[in-house]
């Protein structure tokens, strides 16, 4: 199980955040190649809640229907803390090695981006 969160525009319609996404960021596309983007989901395995609560992040219920002015500050926080204690985090790492460190840093990284460069959306997902 997952999260999947995206931004929305103010009609609801998801919003492509980057029509250059690197090769790293369209393999959290899922089920989709590169010439078929069409939205921009990131997606972060649960296993990865106890990292995401050491950095001191909110659930992710409450992102929901956050503007992106809202969310972004906390993912960076959120981000600034993973990247301060790599080997403390680290040592987080899921057991059933679904999802790790680098990951969390990868996508909290790149929600805190997404939201700096679409202040307005609203945050979206599946929970």
């Amino acid at each position: 199980m997952s999260a999947d969160v995206w931004l929305e525009d103010a009609n609801g319609d998801q919003i492509v955040v980057n029509q250059d996404l690197d090769a790293e960021m369209r393999d959290m596309i899922p089920m989709r190649s590169s010439a078929e983007v069409t939205t921009t989901s990131f997606n972060l395995t649960y296993n990865l809640t106890p990292m995401l609560a050491y950095a001191e992040m909110p659930a992710w219920r409450e992102f929901m229907g956050m503007s992106g002015s809202e969310a972004g500050p906390i993912w960076r926080k959120v981000h600034d803390r993973l990247t301060a204690d790599p080997e403390g985090c680290r040592a987080l790492n899921p057991p059933n090695g679904w999802g790790n460190y680098e990951q969390a840093v990868e996508v909290i990284g790149a929600l805190a981006a997404a939201c700096d460069a679409y202040p307005d959306a609203k945050i979206g997902g599946w929970l």
